[in-house]
């Protein structure tokens, strides 16, 4: 229980008042991290139940479904894809582009991706909700705020790490590591045979998808930087999101 509180007290803006560290605790506290995506998606749930009695229009409908994560989390992961950008963009060497990564200043990639990333949401959300998807759909959808966190947690726990110290390495440890893949790892499973039970198709689309996007951020993202960091890792999740909900967005065009 300590474990899965220090995890929202880092991951999310949810008040967890009194909450003291400690190695045993925090080394495990990764693997509740998709506890916060469940924490999303029955949220973003209960705004589809709301939106649907008052007819709120759409446009509107997608701007709240893309501002509930930011609320929860208070932005953490999009201000690791920001930095993330800027280092990326940089063209130097890994070491300086870590130091980039801990420069508190925003340079001009990462506004330009922080635009992209949220008018590519917005459009992905608006597309999905225009289908008039089922129940079964929206939920398969909103799992994906779950299977990102899963994936983010393998990836943390499993890649090279670009630094011994930071809050990521606070969270990971050698003594739990076997432990916590397995973990995520049946986590993730599950996550993804809930989707596929509920909405096979899409489900397939978003998998390729995210198996493209571990590709990329393991063998070229993640080398470039010398390693994974808590920036990093925030980056890979935007884009799982992202991902993921075109995913269904892509299925329903070509299905």
């Amino acid at each position: 229980m300590k474990s899965i509180l220090i995890m929202f007290s880092v991951y999310s803006r949810i008040p967890i008042p009194g909450i003291v560290w400690d190695e045993k605790s925090a080394r495990y506290a990764i693997c509740s991290f998709p506890l916060v995506g469940i924490v999303i998606a029955a949220l973003e749930w209960g705004l589809l139940t709301v939106a649907r009695m008052f007819s709120v229009p759409q446009t509107a409908l997608a701007a709240l479904i893309m501002a509930v994560p930011i609320l929860v989390t208070g932005g953490i992961h999009l201000d690791g894809l920001i930095d993330t950008a800027d280092a990326a963009n940089s063209y130097k060497t890994a070491e300086e582009k870590q130091q980039i990564l801990k420069d508190p200043h925003v340079g001009a990639f990462g506004v330009i991706r922080l635009i992209l990333y949220l008018l590519l949401a917005f459009a992905g959300i608006s597309i999905y909700l225009s289908t008039d998807p089922d129940k079964e759909g929206l939920w398969a959808s909103l799992l994906i705020f779950v299977l990102a966190r899963a994936l983010s947690g393998l990836a943390a726990e499993s890649f090279e790490k670009a630094k011994k110290d930071g809050m990521l390495t606070g969270l990971l440890g050698d003594k739990t590591k076997k432990s916590a893949l397995v973990l995520l790892l049946t986590q993730s499973l599950v996550c993804v045979g809930v989707m596929a039970y509920l909405s096979l198709t899409e489900t397939l689309f978003v998998l390729v998808l995210l198996l493209l996007l571990m590709i990329y951020f393991r063998f070229v993202l993640c080398k470039a930087f010398g390693g994974i960091s808590g920036d990093l890792s925030g980056w890979f999740l935007c884009m799982a999101e992202l991902l993921g909900i075109w995913g269904f967005v892509i299925a329903g065009w070509i299905v």
